[in-house]
């Protein structure tokens, strides 16, 4: 089983693009605080409905939650991690949030032949 929860603030807002074949997806990074009040940082990328909604709907700072599956490539001799983002959730106050809802796109994101290798991290 290869699942990742997370909560942090967004480093960015975030970078919407396409794939070769037109699925849009969309990359940014997660500020996660250590007990020790030291910060480190995770990739992103979204697929879809679940970039769409969260490209709309989140934006820099924001504190949120997600789900998905850890994914470590190799670019050019070096290697990247990042979660690959299929459940969310908006954390924090109201008034920062927006709305207040979970959301599920399982089944949204591509599946393993369906990943585009070309993206670095």
């Amino acid at each position: 089983m290869n699942s990742v929860n997370l909560i942090g603030h967004l480093g960015k807002d975030w970078d919407v693009q396409h794939t070769q074949g037109g699925k849009q997806y969309s990359k940014n990074s997660l500020a996660i605080k250590k007990y020790d009040k030291t910060t480190f940082w995770v990739n992103l990328i979204s697929f879809g409905k679940t970039a769409e909604i969260l490209s709309k709907h989140t934006q820099k700072g924001q504190q949120i939650g997600v789900t998905g599956e850890l994914d470590i490539r190799e670019h050019e001799g070096k290697y990247y991690t990042s979660v690959q983002v299929s459940n969310f959730s908006f954390c924090g106050p109201k008034q920062e949030q927006g709305v207040n809802q979970n959301y599920s796109t399982k089944g949204h994101g591509p599946t393993q032949s369906g990943a585009d290798d070309s993206l670095p991290f």
